[in-house]
Formats: C-alpha cells, structure tokens, sequence
C-alpha cells in the first residue's frame, strides 16, 4: 500500500476489504447453495483463497507524516509486513538525491549516487526495522534501484539481513534469485532452529 501516513488510512482500508470479503462469501455462499457443481468449477482452493482475508504491506516512509507515524502505521489492521521507501520521501523534502555519490559516479560525472544512503534515508530504514519490530510484523528492506548493478543489490540486501530485515522488495526479476540466497536460512541456522525448537 503506496503513500500511507497514518494507521487511520489502514482501518478505512480495512473496512472497505472487509465490506468486499463480507459480499464475496455471500456470493460464494449462494452460488454453492444454486449449485451442486460449484467446488468442482471453482477448485476447493478457489473457495478458500475467496475467504482468506488479505493482508497489507505498507510502504510507510514515503511522506514526513508516515515516517513519524511509523510505529502506528506498522501495528494497523491486517499489517502483515512494513517496508520503506525513500524515493516520494526525497522529492516532498527538496532533496537532490538519497545516496551518497560512490567513486564511480564522480568518475562518469553521474550524480545519480549508487553509494550509502544519507543519513535522513538510513534514519527511515532504521525506523521501519524498528516499528515492525515492536509491532511484531515482518521488516522489508526496500527497492535498490539500479537493476543493472546485480551485485550491488546482492550486497545491499546481505547488509538488510544482517541487521535483522527478513526480506528485500525487488524491481526487476534478475533481483530475485539474490533475494532468495541471501534470505534463504543457512544450514547453520536451520540447525540452531531445530535445536531451539
């Protein structure tokens, strides 16, 4: 959910999928009641993928508001995870970028900024980690922008992970296969799991 700034929005939301999840069941509910034929057009995970609630994923720095309200924003309802983002941030405070420029940007002239974040932007990265954690919902490490640097975005989600984020948003597919290494648990830690549990 794009440009949310207080939890008020997500109870609205929430009220809205629950009015359409409410008339999906009835709709459900009758059609399998008129025919004895409907598990077998729908599939029996249709039905329960129709009644299954949805959940939220709110991208909660996106506007001064929302990165003051994250820690409200992360306990709203159906909150299932709270990621950040800091592209819309950067443009409605007037800054020029939301990194700082690494050697190969002063190189090729670029001030595009492919290094470390700045200082405002690690601060909203800081605060998601620590809303979700105190609202107990999974932390997302948000968009690496430049698609073409595969390792770059490799390197950056390995540092998410090591400060306790359990995922990282992708924007191109060639992202993927590195989310799932990086975030995909270790023998070692499926061992001390296992020993925990």
């Amino acid at each position: 959910v794009p440009k949310v700034q207080s939890r008020d929005e997500l109870r609205m939301l929430d009220e809205i999928l629950t009015d359409m999840e409410e008339e999906r069941r009835k709709n459900n509910a009758s059609s399998s009641s008129s025919s004895s034929n409907s598990n077998a057009l729908l599939g029996r995970n249709d039905v329960a993928v129709a009644a299954a609630p949805k959940v939220l994923l709110p991208i909660a720095t996106e506007t001064p508001t929302a990165v003051l309200n994250i820690a409200d924003i992360a306990k709203g309802p159906r909150v299932c995870a709270v990621t950040w983002g800091c592209e819309d941030l950067s443009a409605e405070l007037g800054s020029f970028g939301t990194r700082r420029p690494n050697d190969n940007d002063t190189a090729s002239g670029g001030g595009g900024g492919c290094g470390e974040y700045l200082d405002i932007f690690r601060h909203c990265q800081s605060m998601c980690l620590l809303a979700a954690r105190a609202a107990n919902v999974q932390a997302i490490d948000g968009i690496y922008q430049n698609v073409r640097d595969v390792e770059g975005f490799e390197r950056e989600a390995r540092e998410a992970k090591y400060v306790g984020f359990d995922g990282k948003l992708t924007l191109h597919p060639e992202q993927i296969s590195a989310v799932h290494r990086v975030f995909e648990p270790t023998r070692a830690e499926l061992k001390e799991a296992n020993a925990i549990v």
